[in-house]
């Protein structure tokens, strides 16, 4: 129950009020009836007058309108049998081509999206998915024929749905792109290479993400770039594992998250694509967490990871057999592109705090990168039962003071604070955050055989509740490091200190 429509030249106008409908009757005579659109009657594609015949050109250019023929109508809007020598105009002030097939239109909905997206094409006469019923006069009286309901699209199908939107709406000429890894990211690939063989896209570089994606592009002919000579991208396009409220992402499940990370951080605008079975309330739970490693003494490195206080709770498993499924398939360690193993993280509660966690993993000597992707979505396209939906990453609220002081705190312990150290303790809310960190990696045992100065009493009392060992310069007259705040910085580092 596809239709064409617009002979009479109102197909705007049509379709404006006719999508709007609960129900559209549709009424013919059995005349009207046919196997598949096309060759029976001209479809009509109403375009603007501006450049009109650049825009006739590059509609019967499209993969999907090959084999037609292109004639703008001429004379009267409302025939398609040209009766006049000045071009046709609709009642909206536009031009109508009529496009004149030989075969039927094999994939309607394709060309229906395809039309649409082309610049110039106000809309077309394919009215694709709208019927509740027909009412067809014949030669044996009045009969009807309602539409089916539809059986739920597949997997596949929401993908390609997704990965070809994501390409039509967010790819430009000259653009350089990086091209994902995946299953979904496979339909956005297959797109590029569609638009730039059309000549839609001209002037295309893209960055494939692992050998497979690679692979796909070159034999699309898409011309393929490394970061090494393009450190910056206009767009990248990848699907997720895992999608939170606050877009951050879980992905690595096809083996690629460093090669997918190095590329999509480098993007201006990072477009995710997905099925709505992959939205979730919290990240964890639904997919598990794959953590890239170095095969130097991986089983120490899995311990250590399993270890993290962010991680508690969860089951850490090597990856075996294929590194593009984490569901174990082989007796070998599964090995990526780039010679590491992977440590996935089954978590049975949803993670509490992504961006900690994140930098908890980023942090652990051995770990090469991992599966969360906090703070770089740009918008996710959604497919699901009711048609694709995007969601836009919201613009974030400036950190809080307490915020900020907390992430200094955290990284001063992280990245200057090493086992057997002796360290001072400063006072303050900020040096508050540098002694509530020393004392997590005390208990989950990232650090050993550390003793603390205090430099108060609160301090002091602060430290004791989180059972780090306290000593005095009494007895340890040298530090290797010490960690407090500050009122005042001036450019030579010289502080104001004591309020």
């Amino acid at each position: 129950l596809n239709l064409v429509k617009g002979g009479g030249g109102a197909l705007l106008r049509e379709k404006m009020v006719e999508v709007c409908a609960d129900k559209f009757i549709v009424i013919v005579d059995e005349s009207k009836l046919c196997e598949g659109l096309g060759p029976g009657f001209p479809l009509p594609v109403e375009i603007t007058p501006f450049c009109h015949e650049h825009t006739l050109r590059t509609v019967a250019a499209l993969p999907s309108c090959a084999g037609s023929d292109a004639i703008l109508r001429m004379g009267s809007s409302s025939s398609n049998v040209n009766d006049g020598d000045e071009i046709a105009v609709t009642d909206n002030g536009n031009y109508i081509v009529d496009l004149h097939f030989k075969e039927p239109i094999s994939d309607a909905p394709t060309m229906a999206t395809e039309l649409k997206n082309t610049v110039g094409v106000v809309d077309h006469g394919l009215f694709c998915d709208m019927t509740t019923a027909v009412i067809i006069a014949g030669s044996d009286g009045i009969s009807v024929k309602e539409a089916e309901a539809k059986a739920p699209l597949s997997q596949d199908e929401l993908k390609k749905m997704v990965g070809y939107k994501s390409v039509d709406d967010y790819v430009e000429s000259g653009m350089v792109v990086g091209l994902g890894t995946g299953s979904t990211a496979y339909y956005a690939v297959e797109r590029l290479g569609q638009k730039l063989k059309s000549g839609e896209l001209k002037d295309i570089v893209a960055i494939p993400t692992s050998v497979r994606t690679k692979e796909q592009a070159e034999s699309l002919d898409i011309p393929l770039v490394t970061l090494d000579t393009h450190s910056k991208l206009d767009v990248a396009i990848d699907g997720a594992d895992e999608v939170d409220p606050d877009l951050n992402l879980v992905k690595g499940g096809g083996g690629a998250l460093l090669r997918e990370k190095m590329v999509e951080v480098c993007a201006d605008k990072f477009i995710v694509i997905v099925d709505e079975s992959k939205l979730c309330e919290g990240l964890g739970p639904g997919f598990p967490l794959p953590v890239e490693i170095t095969p130097f003494c991986h089983e120490h490195t899995l311990r250590t990871v399993a270890a993290l206080p962010s991680c508690a709770g969860s089951d850490a498993i090597l990856r075996m057999g294929s590194s593009s499924s984490n569901v174990n398939d082989g007796d070998e360690i599964a090995v990526t592109d780039n010679g590491n193993y992977i440590v996935d993280l089954h978590f049975k509660e949803p993670i509490s705090d992504a961006p900690t966690m994140a930098t908890e993993l980023k942090n652990t000597v051995g770990v090469v990168d991992h599966g969360l992707f906090c703070d770089m979505t740009t918008a996710v396209i959604i497919a699901g039962s009711d048609g694709i939906s995007v969601k836009e990453a919201e613009a974030k609220a400036p950190l809080s003071q307490d915020e900020l002081k907390k992430m200094v705190g955290y990284k001063s312990v992280d990245d200057y604070v090493e086992s057997g150290m002796v360290v001072g303790l400063g006072t303050g809310s900020t040096a508050y955050y540098a002694v509530e960190r020393l004392g997590q990696k005390l208990k989950s045992g990232e650090l050993k055989d550390i003793v603390a100065i205090p430099t108060s009493v609160r301090t002091k009392e602060q430290a004791e509740s989180l059972d780090i060992p306290l000593v005095t310069l009494d007895t340890h007259s040298k530090l290797d490091v010490a960690i407090d705040g500050a009122d005042e910085v001036d450019p030579d580092l010289n502080l104001v200190k004591g309020g």
